[in-house]
């Protein structure tokens, strides 16, 4: 008799055990299934869009430089393939020489970043900018850099606006990282990236200046790597993987709604704006959304859905934004990103169609 109470008061444990055991198996499979659909690796602490991976050495390239304006440039010797077509200014695509042999040519000025330098199409002249150049009437000077931001977006128009006088400035605004909270001091020939093996590596975060890239990327490693014993058995599952990137994930977003409602990247548009202003070039800004923007509401109506969800970025810019709806598919994953050659095409058709 004895034995048979002490059985039933152990049953009540065993199952609650059991029933912990059956949510954790399905937690951790569904999790799993989500992570699959994000293309999320378990044991994974950086976030999806940072192009970065550890690696045993670390090499330094030296592919872009600032010059002696400020601008960010393409070194010509790293980038000494044809196909690459780097100009003298160190800019890809033809020389930044005013056309004034057609009078009935429309010269048109990119700036940008990585987008309009064309990363990713394939051939580099798959990219916008070289389809539009293909237009017998159109002239286009593609000043876009990879890494570039609006500080740089703006000291392009102040010096070459003025001396190439295009009747169109176009401003290619990536929402995935051309948002702003802190403007950035230009400093001639000193670099904003350490461009490696392992990834572009900040030169300076959050006030804190990195004097190599080998302490950038440790810091980087640093941020993203488990500290402890007990960290790396946890990050063997799905849910430890979640419960310890939770906290970079609430923070990364802080910092995105910071950027998403400050003025700063407004400020350079604005800027870009008087200089275009009195050098008779109209001013087109041309919105390439984050991923995560294309939702039905995002295709209802892409111009509202900007105004309602960045009020901070189009603040007196009526009339020169234009909103391109790029689809899934137009796409490469993160951490790419990049359009392939279908969004080069598509972003070349939605140009044109507002010239």
């Amino acid at each position: 008799m004895h034995s048979k109470a002490g059985a039933v008061k152990k049953h009540p444990i065993a199952s609650i055990a059991l029933l912990v055991f059956v949510l954790f198996l399905f937690t951790e499979v569904s999790l799993r299934v989500v992570f699959a659909f994000k293309d999320y690796p378990v044991g994974k602490l950086a976030p999806s869009w940072l192009a970065f991976k550890p690696i045993d050495s670390l090499e330094v390239w030296a592919s872009f430089y600032m010059d002696e304006n400020g601008i960010y440039k393409a070194n010509c010797d790293y980038w000494s393939q044809p196909q690459w077509n780097i100009n003298s200014e160190g800019f890809r695509g033809r020389e930044f020489i005013p056309d004034t042999q057609n009078d009935s040519s429309v010269a048109l000025l990119f700036v940008g970043d990585s987008f309009t330098w064309g990363a990713h199409a394939t051939p580099p002249d798959s990219c916008f900018v070289d389809l539009l150049e293909r237009e017998p009437h159109l002239v286009c000077y593609n000043a876009g850099i990879p890494g570039a931001d609006p500080a740089q977006y703006a000291q392009v128009a102040r010096v070459y606006v003025p001396r190439l006088r295009p009747d169109y400035t176009l401003v290619m605004l990536y929402l995935g990282n051309d948002l702003m909270d802190t403007a950035r001091t230009i400093i001639p020939g000193k670099n904003i990236y350490y461009q490696t093996s392992a990834g572009w590596l900040p030169v300076s975060y959050k006030g804190k200046h990195f004097v190599s890239a080998h302490e950038a990327y440790n810091f980087v490693v640093n941020k993203y790597s488990p500290h402890s014993m007990t960290e790396r058995i946890i990050l063997k599952t799905a849910i430890g993987t979640a419960l310890l990137s939770l906290p970079l994930r609430l923070q990364e977003y802080a910092e995105w709604n910071r950027k998403k409602n400050s003025s700063v990247t407004n400020d350079y548009l604005r800027q870009i704006q008087r200089i275009c202003g009195v050098n008779d070039s109209r001013l087109l800004i041309f919105i390439i959304p984050r991923e995560e923007d294309l939702n039905n509401k995002f295709y209802d109506d892409p111009q509202a859905y900007i105004r309602r969800h960045y009020p901070a970025l189009t603040q007196g810019l009526a009339g020169s934004i234009f909103v391109i709806p790029f689809r899934r598919e137009h796409l490469y994953p993160l951490p790419d990103g990049h359009l392939n050659n279908a969004g080069h095409a598509f972003a070349a058709r939605f140009i044109m169609a507002k010239l």
